[in-house]
C-alpha cells in the first residue's frame, strides 16, 4: 500500500493469468509479480485512476546450456554447477541458484533464471579442481546452448604448521584464499 494506513495484500494468478485481492481500502498500490522462469514484474494502480486496466507484464528469463569435459575433451558423466551472473562484463559474477548435482553420461547440463548480462557457471567433479567457464552474453529471454567447462585435474597442497620456535603445531586450521 503506498497510502498510509493502508494495508496490502497477496494473490496467485489463475491459469487464465488472471488474479484478484479483495478487501482493499480505496488508494495507491504497488504491485509486484513473481513466477518461476520470469523476471519479476512491477505496476501500480492510482487512487485517482481507479478503473485504469491493471497488467503485470513478466518477461521470460535466459537458460544456458552446456557439456562439461575433462582435458582430454571427454563428457564427465557426474559433476556439480553453479551459475553465475554479472550485469556488466567487468564486474564480479555473483552465484545464484541452488547448486545443481548432475548425472549425465554426455556431460550435458542446463541452468534457467539468468537476466540479462553476462553468464557463466562454476563446474566441479570428484578428481577435479572448481572451473569457471567463460562468461556469455545473455538477452532477455535469451537460450544459450553450447557452452564448454573444460574441468582441470585437481592437486593437493601440503606443508607444515610450525610456532615461533620451529616447534609443530597439531589441530591448526588451514585454508587457502585467492
Amino acid at each position: 500500500a503506498l497510502d498510509p494506513g493502508n494495508d496490502g495484500g497477496a494473490a496467485v494468478s489463475g491459469s487464465d493469468g488472471r488474479f484478484l485481492v479483495p478487501d482493499l481500502a480505496p488508494g495507491s498500490y504497488a504491485l509486484r509479480a513473481t513466477a518461476p522462469g520470469f523476471s519479476p514484474g512491477h505496476s501500480r494502480t492510482f487512487a485517482k485512476r481507479p478503473d485504469d486496466p491493471l497488467v503485470l507484464r513478466l518477461a521470460r528469463q535466459g537458460t544456458l546450456s552446456g557439456t562439461v569435459v575433462d582435458q582430454d575433451s571427454r563428457p564427465v558423466p557426474a559433476f556439480e554447477v553453479q551459475a553465475k551472473q554479472h550485469r556488466a562484463r567487468m564486474d564480479g559474477a555473483v552465484p545464484f541458484g541452488a547448486v545443481q548435482r548432475v548425472r549425465d553420461p554426455e556431460g550435458h547440463f542446463t541452468l534457467a533464471g539468468f537476466e540479462p548480462g553476462w553468464a557463466c557457471v562454476d563446474a566441479w567433479a570428484q578428481g577435479y579442481a572448481l572451473t569457471a567457464s567463460d562468461c556469455v552474453k545473455m538477452a532477455q529471454g535469451a537460450e544459450v546452448v553450447g557452452l564448454i567447462v573444460t574441468l582441470q585435474r585437481g592437486a593437493a597442497l601440503s606443508g607444515r604448521v610450525i610456532d615461533d620456535l620451529g616447534a609443530p603445531v597439531a589441530n591448526a586450521k588451514v585454508g587457502l584464499f585467492h
